[in-house]
């Protein structure tokens, strides 16, 4: 079984502070990762740039293309924050006994107008074929219509889940699909093509698609996938046990087709 398993930057680090890393919660789900690797499953890890990039990325405004040659520092600067966290998060699974392996975007990813155009990962899944567990992350790119842009680890996942994974697993500080974003909010457990138009509608609501950045868009896209894609908080690490274990417990469930 192959999992794509993407650590929210909201889990692995705090959010509002730049470069502040959660040691806690990186060490926690290394840990179930290693424990699971040991058991034959094989792993690509994702993560969010977090703390690390989010805040120098919007600062320097590099979402939309580097424009001066100032921006070239910029864009260095951002990638060697993204390869500093990842690194941390490499050097977590190392010590779990997990075979750990970064790759950088930057290095093998071209967009254009901000939508992969190429995801050369030949390299990535030869070592994972291995026995290796490649590790990758959001990051800037080259882009041929802005000169770079930036891929998030969520199109990484996207990639995955189009034709190699057997379950993409989403791990951040929520627990799943909640049917508004207020604390009256529901989990939604489970989204198939019988319930999805209703679920689509509901969250094609102003309340999500303007706090989430366009949540209606994210599910539309999870049902075209060729495997299902659980949303779990990766703050409870034994609801992702759960999922690797196939049974119940406190998450969302998308099955396409």
């Amino acid at each position: 079984m192959i999992v794509a398993i993407k650590l929210g930057g909201s889990i692995i680090t705090q959010k509002s502070r730049f470069k502040t890393p959660e040691p806690a919660a990186i060490d926690a789900l290394c840990a179930l990762i290693g424990e699971y690797h040991k058991k034959g499953v094989k792993f690509i890890v994702v993560h969010g740039a977090g703390s690390y990039a989010h805040i120098p990325a919007k600062e320097y405004g590099l979402a939309d293309g580097i424009k001066t040659e100032e921006g070239l520092v910029h864009y260095a600067s951002v990638h060697s924050l993204c390869e500093e966290l990842s690194t941390i998060i490499t050097n977590s699974l190392i010590r779990h006994g997990v075979p750990a392996i970064s790759f950088h975007p930057a290095t093998f990813v071209t967009q254009n107008k901000k939508l992969p155009v190429k995801i050369d990962d030949k390299l990535l899944l030869r070592y994972l074929k291995e026995g290796f567990v490649p590790v990758t992350h959001g990051d800037v790119v080259l882009d041929k219509s802005l000169r770079t842009s930036i891929i998030s680890g969520d199109g990484l996942m996207d990639h995955f889940g189009k034709e190699l994974a057997d379950k993409l697993i989403y791990a951040s500080d929520v627990d799943g699909l909640l049917s508004s974003l207020d604390v009256k909010g529901e989990l939604i457990r489970d989204v198939t093509k019988k319930n999805f138009d209703g679920v689509y509608r509901m969250v094609s609501g102003s309340q999500h698609t303007d706090v989430t950045g366009g949540m209606s868009g994210k599910i539309k896209n999870l049902m075209t996938l060729k495997c299902p894609t659980y949303l779990v908080n990766g703050k409870h690490p034994n609801r992702i046990r759960s999922i690797l274990d196939g049974k119940k417990d406190i998450y969302t469930k998308f099955t396409p087709g």
